[in-house]
C-alpha cells in the first residue's frame, strides 16, 4: 500500500490486484489501473504461506492492535519492525483514509475518508 505521487490518492496492492483511489468522494470510488501511474511511497511484503489464525471475537481497533501483537509474538516474529498480516472475512462495510493533499472539507473535516462496501474494493 501506498500513496500516489503528487500525493493524488492511494494505491493497494492485494493478491497482485491493483486498487487505485483518488479520495475524490466519500463513497470510495475505485479508479482502474493507470499503468503511468506512479507512487510516491510504497510498502508492500511477500509471504509464501499464511499462517491461519481466528480472531476470536469483534474487535475494536486498539483490540485488535493488541491481538495482532500478542499473536505476532507468540509465533516468534520481532514486533520491534514491521510484519505483513491480512485479514479475511466477511465484512459489510469498510471504512479508509485516503491521503489526498487537499485541504479538509469545511463540513466533514476531512480529506479523503471513505466509507463504503468492502465487495466493491476486489
Amino acid at each position: 500500500m501506498g500513496a500516489l505521487a503528487g500525493r493524488k490518492g492511494e494505491i493497494i496492492q492485494i493478491d497482485g490486484k491493483i486498487v487505485v483511489t483518488s479520495g475524490s468522494d466519500l463513497t470510495g470510488k475505485i479508479l482502474p489501473h493507470d499503468t503511468n501511474e506512479q507512487a510516491f511511497l510504497f510498502a508492500s511484503g511477500q509471504v509464501t504461506k499464511w499462517q491461519d489464525i481466528s480472531v476470536p471475537s469483534d474487535m475494536n481497533q486498539s483490540q485488535l492492535e493488541a491481538f495482532l501483537l500478542e499473536e505476532a509474538k507468540r509465533l516468534g516474529l520481532s514486533t520491534e519492525q514491521p510484519f505483513v498480516f491480512r485479514l479475511q472475512g466477511h465484512y459489510p462495510e469498510l471504512h479508509w483514509h485516503v491521503v489526498t493533499g487537499k485541504k479538509p472539507h469545511p463540513i466533514t473535516e476531512q480529506t479523503g475518508s471513505h466509507t463504503t462496501s468492502a465487495k466493491n474494493i476486489l
